[in-house]
């Protein structure tokens, strides 16, 4: 509640009452408690030293009684040493019977042992007991004139109940020691029937100074033996020793204040304890009243400081918020004033008649008027804005603002004209300024400066449209001048030209003398195809080397000139870079805009299918494109390959044939081999045949996918094959040239024998001859590594290269595959069945097998086995099958 009183938003007089009010709270609360602990902290140590004056008392006559009962004990040993010691024979029972010895509640039993510690006379039955061990027998022997020795309690074995042994030693005439006398009683004798009135629960007790309890009395029950930690009858008798809370005992729970006596000349103490549940009860009845009264009292005082407080905080609430409000003035118009003169915007305001009132620094530019000269003057003289011809608007923007009473922004040509007559462009707005109750004040105006703005929308522009390099038009803006032309030649019948522009040899720019070689003769050449086209022409960088032009309303023939033009600039340049000099060409597409009926991309793809004919016609040429151009066409047709093949490989529509290779010379071992061929099927589920989709994926870069395919799916054939159907095949798979050279190709043969657990010496790849000669190095480390893993190689199509046999000694190959256009007229041409006589012996003397292709009939396979040809394939044989049992 205080924290809360003290954190109030005041200053003066209101803080000060409000201050004063807090503290006399705080200081009556404080004060009010402190007085309530004095009292409680007093009145507990009286109760407390009345606890302990209780105690004591009825210690000291626990002390006097028990010396009397131990006084007796005493005599009674006494008088029996006395008679023992004069006539040597004491008739203890007699004794007993003449009420001489303890009274009954007592409960004695008197011995007399011998010098031995063998008991010779008892009051109650003799028992046959030795008592030299016992330790009130040894004090008897040890100080026999010592008086009587009291003994902690012990379990009797008589009586089988605890008892308390005491001693007192016997005497010859001579004075040597002649036994003990032995009395025995119950310890409860010394506490029965002791208590201390309005005190239930105290504890009265005899302890000796070994703190073993020789008789305990608390709560009604009496015990024997119990023991307290070692030191506490020290404790106890120390003046420290009485603590102001009580102890809690160990033995029963109960805290008490505890006073301990020594008891006469034995080395005993009475031990009596109040319990703090009854000494204590009349102070805590107290203490709740007491603290009752300073609750209801602090009750009172917080009420009414919070009365008092809250009409301080009202009072200093209400003079906070006139000196916050007049804070609050003073630092808008400050912050108003700082942030009109750092504003990059011009402010302008004026009275209700029109005139100047106010300018900031960016106004004061903007008009070339300082705010000392402009005030009081029309705004119209001082504020020119003017349209885009330079022309004064028809009405001054802040009368109008007045006349019409409501806002208005300028027009996006408007510009201010300054004292000097120089132009900006700006935005501008004006409004009308009205007071609290609606009367008309003035006018404001802003003027934002938006020259730079314009400048870099004009930059954006430019660079969206603008190749970065070259300075040329880019992508996006060609085509969207040749959307207008095709627009223009649809509506208006004109004829348009367009022309692809590649660079022949600009990569080698690149590999001998890097980019920033090749970046410089871009921007070379860019310079010298501009100067080659007309104005009205548009040239532009369609990426990397490559260029499109758009001939408007140009005719074909004056259209190959420009692009003769065009061709022959480029291949007389010259490019030197570092000492090094470069001649390059360049191969151009073209292609005419008849009637609109082509769209952009038919036409950029006609272009650039004419570009890429060009270049396979020798390159460094012109071609213009026809549609019933066979090339054009067989171009056209490998392009649609490219997507029909991707949607095949994405669609699983190839599958895989083998047709039989069939041994002439010796048996297969049991297997039969197969050469696998891929096959392919349209979307209609018709049959392609391979050389229909084969050399589009070879020109287009597709093929390495396709091999890859068709080893994954082979590989699993034959294990599926041998794992279902128990069939031992062999099988022959090509490899393209493209295939053959990539640097990941063995490790995935590799990892998929090892996945579908193929006996690698049943897999034999088949390479062209004109694959394997086309990167020698690399296809010879290829068929190595795989050979390591056990794999076979075939040469394929021996024979049709033009240094065979000077290859076939290089290559590590196991079979040689004779071209079938020297097999299938090998009986009709006598130069063909040498050719092949001449492979088939050339191959065995390097210890190849050989397989003749292309056999057809039953002639062929009887001359070929004549010859010693190894194996034979083709449809004489086995026409392409399934291999995939039904």
């Amino acid at each position: 509640m205080l924290p809360s009183l003290i954190d109030l938003p005041s200053t003066g007089a209101p803080r000060r009452i409000l201050a004063w009010c807090v503290l006399a709270s705080t200081v009556s609360i404080v004060g009010l408690w402190a007085a309530a602990l004095l009292w409680v902290d007093g009145n507990r140590r009286s109760a407390v030293q009345f606890a302990y004056l209780q105690a004591d008392s009825a210690a000291d006559k626990l002390a006097e009684r028990t010396a009397r009962l131990l006084e007796r004990v005493d005599q009674t040993a006494t008088m029996v040493k006395y008679l023992q010691e004069r006539d040597g024979v004491v008739d203890l029972h007699r004794l007993e019977r003449d009420h001489l010895f303890l009274d009954q509640a007592a409960a004695p039993t008197v011995h007399l042992v011998n010098e031995l510690g063998r008991v010779f006379s008892s009051t109650g039955p003799l028992p046959d007991v030795w008592l030299d061990d016992r330790q009130y027998f040894l004090e008897a022997r040890r100080n026999p004139g010592a008086a009587l020795f009291v003994s902690p309690p012990v379990q009797s074995r008589v009586r089988h109940t605890w008892v308390m042994p005491s001693s007192k030693g016997l005497l010859r005439g001579d004075g040597s020691f002649a036994g003990a006398v032995v009395v025995v009683f119950d310890p409860l004798f010394l506490t029965r029937g002791f208590t201390i009135k309005g005190h239930p629960q105290a504890l009265v007790g005899v302890i000796g100074r070994d703190s073993i309890y020789r008789a305990r009395s608390a709560d009604g029950h009496h015990s024997v033996g119990d023991r307290l930690p070692p030191g506490s009858v020290e404790f106890a008798l120390s003046p420290e020793g009485r603590p102001p809370a009580p102890v809690v005992s160990t033995i029963d729970g109960v805290p008490r204040f505890h006073s301990v006596v020594p008891v006469g000349k034995h080395d005993l103490y009475v031990v009596v304890a109040v319990p703090e549940s009854t000494t204590l009860a009349e102070f805590r009845v107290a203490r709740g009243r007491i603290f009752t009264a300073a609750f209801i009292c602090t009750l009172l005082i917080l009420a009414s400081a919070v009365f008092l407080t809250r009409q301080a905080r009202l009072t200093a609430r209400r003079t906070d918020e006139k000196r916050q409000a007049e804070q609050d003035l003073f630092r808008e118009k400050e912050l108003l004033a700082v942030t009109l003169r750092s504003i990059a915007d011009g402010v302008v305001t004026t009275d209700a008649r029109g005139r100047l009132t106010y300018l900031n620094p960016a106004a004061e530019v903007m008009t070339g008027w300082p705010v000392g000269q402009a005030a009081g003057r029309e705004a119209a003289e001082v504020v020119r804005i003017v349209d885009a011809a330079g022309q004064p608007l028809p009405a001054d923007p802040l009368v109008h603002a007045m006349a019409s009473r409501t806002a208005s922004a300028g027009h996006e040509d408007n510009a201010i004209q300054s004292r000097s007559g120089v132009r900006r462009p700006i935005e501008h707005s004006a409004a009308p300024i009205f007071g609290g109750e609606g009367q008309l004040w003035g006018a404001v105006m802003v003027m934002h400066d938006v020259s730079r703005t314009r400048q870099l929308a004009h930059e954006l522009s430019y660079q969206a449209s603008h190749d970065p390099l070259t300075d040329l038009l880019n992508r996006t803006a060609f085509d969207e001048r040749l959307d207008a032309a095709i627009a223009k030649a649809e509506r208006q019948g004109r004829q348009h030209v367009l022309m692809f522009l590649d660079l022949d040899q600009f990569k080698v720019v690149n590999d001998s003398c890097g980019h920033i070689a090749g970046d410089a003769l871009l921007k070379q050449l860019s310079q010298v195809l501009g100067r080659q086209v007309r104005k009205d022409d548009t040239l532009a960088r369609l990426g990397g080397d490559e260029f499109g032009v758009l001939l408007e309303d140009c005719p074909l023939p004056s259209a190959l000139r420009v692009a003769e033009d065009l061709r022959q600039q480029v291949s007389e340049l010259q490019f030197v870079w570092q000492g090094k000099v470069f001649r390059i060409g360049v191969s151009i597409g073209i292609v005419a805009i008849l009637d609109g009926r082509h769209s952009r991309s038919d036409l950029l793809r006609m272009a650039d299918t004419a570009c890429y004919l060009a270049k396979d016609h020798g390159r460094n040429r012109l071609h213009v494109y026809d549609d019933t151009d066979q090339s054009v066409v067989q171009r056209q047709g490998e392009i649609d390959w490219v997507s029909k093949l991707q949607n095949a490989l994405s669609e699983d529509r190839l599958f895989l044939e083998g047709q039989r290779i069939e041994s002439l010379t010796e048996g297969q071992g049991g297997s039969m081999s197969y050469e696998i061929l891929v096959r392919l099927r349209d979307e209609n589920g018709r049959v392609v045949p391979p050389m229909a989709f084969l050399p589009a994926a070879e020109r287009y870069g597709l093929m390495t996918g396709i091999d890859k395919w068709v080893i994954d799916k082979a590989l699993e054939l034959h294990a599926r094959c041998a794992r279902e159907f128990g069939q031992r095949l062999k099988f022959s798979i090509n490899l393209s040239g493209v295939t053959m050279c990539d640097p990941t190709i063995a490790d995935y043969v590799t990892d998929k024998i090892r996945q579908y657990q193929v006996e690698p010496s049943a897999i034999c790849f088949e390479v062209t001859e004109t694959a394997a000669i086309a990167n020698l190095p690399l296809a010879i480390e290829f068929i190595a590594c795989l050979r390591r893993l056990g794999c076979r190689f075939a040469l394929d199509d021996f024979g049709s290269g033009m240094s065979s046999f000077g290859y076939l000694k290089q290559l590590p190959v196991d079979y040689v595959k004779i071209d079938g256009s020297f097999v299938k007229e090998m009986l009709q041409d006598p130069v063909d069945y040498a050719m092949v006589e001449a492979i088939n012996t050339i191959a065995h003397r390097m210890g190849l097998k050989t397989v003749a292709e292309f056999v057809e009939n039953q002639e062929l396979i009887d001359a070929l086995r004549v010859m010693g040809v190894d194996f034979v394939q083709g449809y004489g044989v086995e026409r392409p099958k399934s291999l995939v049992p039904a």
